[in-house]
């Protein structure tokens, strides 16, 4: 679990400290999917990379089951327990074959040649990119190389998976694999994942939604309490996702529907 008590963040410009991140409370439990949402500029990425240990120049604390993250000796202490994805690949690849890209993680772990070949064949069928193996990287799709990136830090088995907007590159059938993927990796392997996004229909299926503005957190809960207010996410500036955009247009013809409603289908099946 990780939890965060009064995280603040400053960042310096021109002589001048601009408060990131303002007092933040939050709490992300082992198999819960939760996803992060909010404006350019309103604390997203900066809160991943404090979570993360990237940024380390923080107030408040961030505790890792309980043990701050600050008192690690080591960073190779946090390295089995969080991977953070990055919102551009070119940040994290490596190697020049996909391969040893992927490999380059389990290496630096000491783990035996046997124990990184089991994790790359891992790796590479839970992304579906087995036919990439040998490729060179530079001649592969942004597309690819993103879910190259992504296999590098599953073959860590890190217990907490962030991402920082790491569905940018993909495109739509690509994000909607990866949210798939992530909601697996919380269910059937008990990950805690945090996903940050600009695209709200990725947060449907999230177990909670938590939405920043100007660093600080102005909603946590349900997908559907959120987008069942189209006033407050219109303040926001978030984009309500199509089928609670109709739930709401029906709303307003007093049609009333069960709850729960996350999708087309289930909206038409109410609907029957």
């Amino acid at each position: 679990m990780i939890k965060t008590i009064n995280l603040s963040y400053f960042y310096k410009s021109q002589e001048k400290k601009i408060n990131a991140l303002k007092n933040i409370n939050l709490k992300f439990n082992p198999e819960e999917f939760t996803v992060v949402l909010g404006k350019n500029g309103s604390g997203k990425s900066t809160l991943l990379k404090c979570l993360a240990g990237i940024e380390k120049d923080y107030d408040g604390e961030i505790l890792i089951n309980g043990i701050n993250i600050k008192e690690y000796q080591d960073i190779k202490e946090n390295r089995g327990k969080i991977g953070f994805i990055f919102e551009n690949p070119e940040t994290q690849l490596i190697s020049p074959i996909v391969r040893e890209d992927i490999a380059f993680g389990p290496e630096n772990l000491n783990l035996s040649l046997s124990e990184i070949e089991e994790r790359i064949e891992y790796s590479q069928k839970l992304l579906k990119i087995e036919k990439l193996s040998h490729r060179d990287i530079h001649k592969i799709s942004a597309g690819e190389k993103q879910k190259v990136a992504l296999a590098g830090i599953l073959a860590l088995k890190p217990d907490i998976l962030i991402s920082d907007e790491a569905t940018s590159y993909l495109d739509i059938s690509n994000r909607e694999s990866l949210i798939g993927l992530f909601m697996e990796l919380k269910k059937n392997n008990g990950k805690t994942v945090i996903h940050a996004t600009h695209f709200p229909n990725e947060s449907i299926f999230a177990d909670r939604v938590i939405v920043l503005d100007e660093g600080e957190v102005v909603y946590q809960g349900s997908p559907e309490e959120l987008y069942l207010n189209p006033t407050f996410v219109d303040k926001l500036g978030i984009r309500v996702p199509y089928v609670f955009g109709l739930i709401n247009e029906l709303k307003k013809k007093n049609i009333i529907l069960k709850k729960g409603i996350k999708d087309i289908e289930g909206l038409v099946e109410s609907l029957c």
